[in-house]
């Protein structure tokens, strides 16, 4: 079994192959460089894909760690509230659990 390649590790392979048939006079100098030229471009839009996605998923991750303080206090205050039990008013209990209810996905 062959092993994985990744996407650069393909376009380094590619570039040999392409350097290998212009030294055996199968592509003339222009040949290749249009064809690495549209390598080098394709590769540099997949680099900016993958930024993009990386920055995306830092800024949901953030996000994601934020809304889970958030939930965890709510959390932590009801807990507070239903160990005091009978003595706490039950409106407050009501708006703690529509703002707990926010934060998880109802189906």
């Amino acid at each position: 079994m062959g092993e994985m390649l990744t996407e650069e590790g393909l376009f380094t392979q590619a570039e040999q192959m392409l350097q290998t048939f212009n030294n055996k006079g199968l592509l003339d100098a222009e040949s290749l460089s249009h064809l690495m030229n549209s390598f080098d471009r394709l590769y540099t839009k997949r680099h900016q894909e993958y930024v993009a996605m990386s920055l995306n998923y830092h800024e949901l991750n953030s996000q994601f760690s934020k809304r889970d303080a958030e939930f965890r206090k709510l959390v932590e205050k009801y807990e507070r509230l239903r160990v005091a039990g009978e003595t706490v008013d039950q409106g407050a209990v009501a708006r703690l659990m529509s703002a707990i209810g926010r934060f998880l996905p109802i189906k």
